[in-house]
């Protein structure tokens, strides 16, 4: 009898699961219930919880509901739209979500900010920034998406004058040029954890890929079986120490030193043909790199709100976001000062929520030609948006478009010497003009998934690997990311399906 028991409870605890438990993943999409165009980079978190995502730049998105029950809240903010509430069961029958603007409560808003100017709006949120923008110890769990598109005109020339290197003579160097494809395009996709503690990180890779062009596969294979003695040659040579390599163009030269811990950022295995071998700082880097140009307020890229003398600025109106007031400041550059955008701030905490901006028209950074050498960014737009956490607000979305010119008018020489007591001896030598250049577009976008708070010693646990793998992809692949929660790909990325 007692056994019977125990089996019914049993099979009414499994029933329970089941029927309160939900799919491993949702998609659905963003729209405006007026006019029902999507709505760009909504914010999406489950309630309670440091957990979401965002809508992609067509209004999709895509939820991980691993672990969370059909009675859990999903929640979605829009700046300038009402706040709406949706229980995981009801998305799930559909997922339309359709949010309405907030006319009517904006009315009630405007009464209660404060009223200030806009230069002291800036102050206070510079004088908050660190309060607002706490530094912690915690692990973050990221999704990390990078693009770049690199055109190659046929009427860049490289010429090779003169190589004794093996592998690399002058009639392999002019075929494989020849070959050189109209454009490179490359897609990296990546799930990891970021574990900080406000002076040091560490990665932990979960999921790596890396969608690359599928006409190019027959192409890099060809590369790599006729380039492989000279690459071999060089790997070789990283471990004798008496050996060097110096790269000389005109006066200027440089002396390249063997290091084994210095690996290459992207290496190929003979024996796994179907990764590849990349460092795990080189991606850290990266992302820390995105997180530090794009989020810190003294960062060059937020120089509309370090720098204002160079700007004029409008307050646009007080607006809401998730039923707090809002300042929406619109800001355009005046004395020397490079974007036009808007930002968002809080009328509570001045914590800055979310930062629109581009290079205004005509503006371009970093611009120089020099002995031969150009390069310029002519274009950049970034999309910030900061969640609130329990302590202080974090950076949950980065998106940012970059296009870069490049070129080089230049002789360069490469010489392999080998260490003696009196004159080191020159074992190979390559001799080249180039004259070359491009412009590349590049896009990343960085997703914070989920929070998680964690303590000094067991982030001390914590330890990097050297190295992860990137598996080769020649299209893209719906299945790749399923049951996790990513930025949905754009209907450009989904193309790559067809080649």
């Amino acid at each position: 009898m007692k056994k019977g028991i125990y089996y019914l409870l049993v099979l009414i605890l499994l029933f329970n699961i089941k029927a309160t438990s939900c799919p491993v993943s949702i998609s659905g999409i963003v729209l405006d219930a007026a006019t029902k165009e999507p709505l760009l980079y909504a914010n999406i978190e489950v309630q309670g919880k440091s957990r979401g995502t965002v809508s992609n730049s067509e209004g999709r998105f895509l939820l991980d509901t691993a672990d969370l029950l059909s009675d859990d809240t999903i929640v979605f903010s829009y700046i300038g739209y009402e706040t709406i509430k949706i229980r995981l069961e009801n998305l799930m029958k559909s997922g339309e979500v359709l949010m309405v603007q907030a006319s009517g409560l904006l009315k009630e808003i405007q009464v209660v900010a404060q009223k200030l100017t806009i230069e002291e709006i800036l102050k206070k949120v510079k004088e908050n920034f660190n309060k607002n923008h706490q530094a912690s110890i915690d692990k973050k769990h990221l999704f990390f998406h990078s693009y770049e598109r690199t055109p190659f005109h046929h009427n860049n020339q490289i010429v090779l004058k003169k190589s004794n290197f093996v592998g690399m003579d002058k009639t392999t160097f002019n075929e494989l040029f020849k070959k050189m494809p109209s454009e490179v395009v490359e897609y990296e996709d990546i799930i990891v954890n970021l574990y900080g503690n406000g002076t040091t990180y560490k990665l932990i890779p979960e999921k790596a890929i890396s969608l690359e062009d599928g006409t190019q596969k027959t192409l890099l294979k060809e590369f790599e079986d006729r380039l492989d003695i000279f690459f071999s040659d060089i790997e070789k040579s990283r471990e004798n120490e008496e050996i060097y390599y110096k790269i000389r163009t005109g006066i200027l030269s440089k002396k390249i030193k063997n290091n084994s811990s210095n690996e290459s950022t992207w290496t190929t295995n003979k024996n796994d043909t179907l990764n590849y071998i990349v460092n795990t700082d080189l991606v850290k880097s990266e992302i820390l790199y995105l997180l530090k140009e794009y989020t810190l307020v003294e960062s060059k890229n937020w120089e509309f709100i370090n720098s204002i003398k160079k700007y004029n600025y409008t307050l646009l109106e007080i607006t809401i976001l998730d039923d707090e007031p809002v300042y929406k400041i619109q800001f355009v550059p005046h004395n020397q000062g490079l974007f036009e955008g808007t930002m968002y701030i809080s009328t509570s905490s001045f914590a800055v929520l979310k930062l629109d901006f581009a290079f205004a028209k005509g503006k371009k950074s970093e611009n120089f030609k020099l002995l031969g050498v150009g390069h310029s960014i002519d274009f950049k737009e970034a999309h910030i948006i900061f969640q609130k956490g329990k302590t202080s607000y974090y950076p949950k979305f980065i998106s940012v478009n970059q296009n870069e010119f490049a070129s080089i008018d230049r002789s360069f020489s490469i010489t392999k010497k080998e260490k003696r007591f009196f004159i080191d001896k020159e074992l190979n030598e390559m001799k080249l003009d180039l004259k070359i250049s491009f412009n590349s577009e590049s896009k990343w976008e960085l997703l914070v998934m989920d929070v998680e708070d964690i303590d000094e010693s067991g982030f001390n646990l914590i330890i990097q690997p050297a190295t992860m793998k990137f598996k080769k992809e020649y299209a893209y692949n719906p299945e790749t990311w399923k049951n996790r929660t990513i930025l949905v790909p754009s209907s450009e990325l989904k193309k790559y399906q067809n080649k």
